[in-house]
């Protein structure tokens, strides 16, 4: 009988550690001093999540509160925008990354134009920099949907030197 009592009580226990709200407490604390606001640049969007999926892929950040992490880190433009979405909708982080991408309109052609025309800042490590450039070019890929099929990467690339060649 106390042994059953117990076996109870760690139950309970367990059942409030991983309520939602002490699961995101405790993900939100671990990745406090990590975590990076979003910036008002659409442009810096794919960096941003980016850095934001591998931060929450090397804490193991449950898929189920991975969007209410984020929802703190989104700029006043991007709330109003959220609020269109329904609460399923807001519950799920790709359906909340993907929709932010599309509202900001980001095209195949602006992801290739920020990957050339990127510049380090002052503030910016050579580390950082290498990073950000990646994830736009990465953004672009997947817009253009390459996959990891390198002989598609190749003809865009060349596609899209070819197109500079050509007369207006």
């Amino acid at each position: 009988k106390e042994l059953d009592l117990e076996a109870q009580k760690q139950m309970r226990e367990a059942e409030r550690e991983n309520a939602l709200d002490r699961r995101i407490k405790r993900f939100g604390d671990a990745l406090r001093y990590s975590m990076v606001e979003m910036s008002n640049d659409p442009g810096e969007l794919p960096h941003f999540f980016t850095t934001l999926e591998s931060l929450y892929d090397s804490f193991n950040v449950p898929t189920d509160i991975r969007s209410k992490l984020l929802l703190p880190l989104v700029t006043n433009r991007a709330k109003l925008l959220l609020s269109r979405l329904s609460t399923e909708q807001l519950a799920d982080y790709d359906i909340v990354r993907n929709f932010l991408l599309a509202e900001f309109k980001l095209t195949s052609s602006q992801y290739r134009d920020k990957f050339i025309t990127t510049q380090k800042t002052q503030s910016e490590t050579f580390t950082l920099f290498c990073s950000k450039i990646k994830s736009l070019f990465a953004y672009y890929m997947r817009s253009r949907e390459i996959g990891e099929d390198f002989k598609r990467l190749v003809d865009l690339i060349v596609a899209d030197r070819l197109k500079q060649e050509l007369p207006a």
